[in-house]
């Protein structure tokens, strides 16, 4: 291939849509060696905790999930789209990219305060409290890191972003064995994000060396960033607002027991959620210059991105449903026999997760963050309420029916809005869908224990997807 001249940037060239689903390809790979490092991980820190613990850790990590994403504002993915569609040269860009670092540092540090706080509000216990406000802490270092990355991405520079990603998951892991080892108690793991930032912030400085920006107070531009912000930030903290309002409201209304169960398979299933998200985040520079400049061009990759997200997302919900009891023996062990039922009621959705990732990101790009908030909002009334009828009436199985609900819910919302938008045909989801089905159906036919089950299901969605050519052409072209 051949490379772009120096001074076309690469979303404009022909090969930006070959450089996407290659780094997309690349972010799936880094996401498994990842996800290895992270159950690794995962199964020593439950047989620890045991559920009870574990519960009361799930339930901080999700606290800070949401206020972090609520204080962020979305200046995450505003910079990459700001980035992608800024005119001006490389400096004008380096300008507005240090703004928008020192505007989101300094709403990181306001978050870990109300973190804390928060966490007394509910009732947490002080190891819960310190550890939401050290986790928040580490949020703080997070924000200038991923900012800093954004060249990178918009560069299309996808194997130096996924390697920073898979050392950050790698020095998490090997904190939690150690912490597992000597014993530790909860406030130990709840404050491991901390080290680890720290080392990520050092790397990224490493791999960009003189091209690091660095956080300004800009008084002239902040305001701006702000009115820009808002709206994209309160989608994006809505979206993850109604992903873990299943796992709050089910704290609220079920036994500990069935709350320490439903975080088992809501840790699988918030795993398995990064990638549509990976996916997305590695086409969305390309989306967003589409969405300003071609809109051809924006339809065909839109197309493209939702049709490879659901193929995948066939694939996770596949190893889900069927490979459940393996699963959760693997990540949790004895005394979670109840998460396994849970898993797969939510694994039947997962399909639905990936559609759903590359549709937000489509209408981010559109700059379409109202309808987003508005549809996120929807799914959020939908997960809490079905979650809080479901979940104390039936436990962990009625809070993974409730989540499920709120997936479709959010889905439909966002097929509909962007359908009014722009004309996007995604052609061969049935066909997607018809593979599934059939491996599903021989997968759970075949009466063989779940590993070997999971693995005929997945060869049958491959060979199906394929004949029925359910199969992207980049992704068929990538295969050979």
């Amino acid at each position: 291939m051949a490379a772009p001249a120096e001074n076309v940037d690469v979303l404009d060239t022909p090969e930006a849509g070959a450089l996407v689903v290659r780094g997309g390809a690349l972010r799936v790979v880094g996401f498994a060696l990842g996800t290895l490092l992270s159950l690794v991980g995962v199964v020593a820190l439950t047989r620890h905790l045991g559920v009870v613990d574990y519960g009361r850790y799930q339930a901080v990590t999700a606290l800070v999930a949401i206020i972090t994403a609520l204080g962020d504002l979305g200046l995450g993915t505003l910079a990459l789209r700001e980035y992608a569609q800024a005119p001006g040269g490389p400096e004008a860009r380096r300008r507005g990219l240090e703004a928008l670092l020192g505007l989101r540092v300094a709403l990181a540090v306001a978050g870990v305060g109300l973190s804390a706080a928060v966490a007394v509000l509910l009732g947490y216990d002080a190891p819960m409290v310190a550890g939401a406000a050290l986790a928040a802490g580490a949020g703080v270092l997070l924000a200038g890191q991923q900012t800093a990355t954004v060249p990178l991405q918009s560069a299309l520079r996808i194997g130096t972003v996924t390697a920073l990603d898979v050392g950050r998951q790698a020095a998490t892991t090997a904190l939690m064995l150690a912490l597992v080892a000597a014993g530790a108690g909860l406030l130990w793991f709840l404050a491991i994000p901390v080290p680890v930032a720290l080392a990520l912030v050092v790397a990224t400085v490493a791999v960009l060396g003189r091209g690091v920006p660095r956080p300004v107070l800009d008084r002239a531009a902040w305001p701006r960033l702000l009115r820009d912000a808002v709206p994209v930030g309160l989608a994006t903290a809505s979206g993850v607002l109604y992903l873990y309002a299943s796992l709050i409201v089910c704290e609220l209304v079920a036994t500990p027991q069935e709350t320490g169960a439903f975080s088992a398979s809501f840790r699988v299933i918030v795993i398995v959620a990064v990638v549509p998200a990976l996916l997305g985040t590695s086409a969305f520079p390309l989306l967003a210059r589409a969405a300003a400049s071609a809109p051809e061009r924006f339809s065909r990759a839109t197309a493209g991105l939702i049709e490879g997200s659901v193929l995948l997302g066939g694939v996770a919900a596949l190893g889900a449903i069927l490979g459940a009891p393996a699963i959760i023996a693997v990540i949790a062990g004895d005394g979670f026999d109840a998460a396994i039922g849970s898993l797969r009621i939510q694994g039947a959705a997962l399909a639905l997760t990936f559609a759903i990732s590359g549709l937000g990101f489509a209408l981010l790009a559109r700059h379409r963050q109202g309808v987003l908030l508005r549809c996120n909002l929807l799914a959020f009334a939908v997960t809490g309420t079905a979650v809080a009828l479901l979940a104390a009436a039936h436990g962990e199985r009625g809070a993974a029916l409730g989540a499920v609900l709120g997936e479709a819910t959010l889905c439909t919302a966002y097929a509909i809005a962007l359908s009014r938008d722009v004309a996007i045909r995604p052609a061969r989801v049935p066909r997607i869908l018809l593979a599934l089905g059939g491996a599903l159906a021989l997968g759970a036919l075949i009466p063989v224990p779940a590993v070997p089950a999971t693995a005929i299901g997945l060869v049958a969605y491959a060979a199906l997807a394929w004949a029925l050519r359910a199969v992207p052409p980049e992704l068929r072209a990538l295969a050979r």
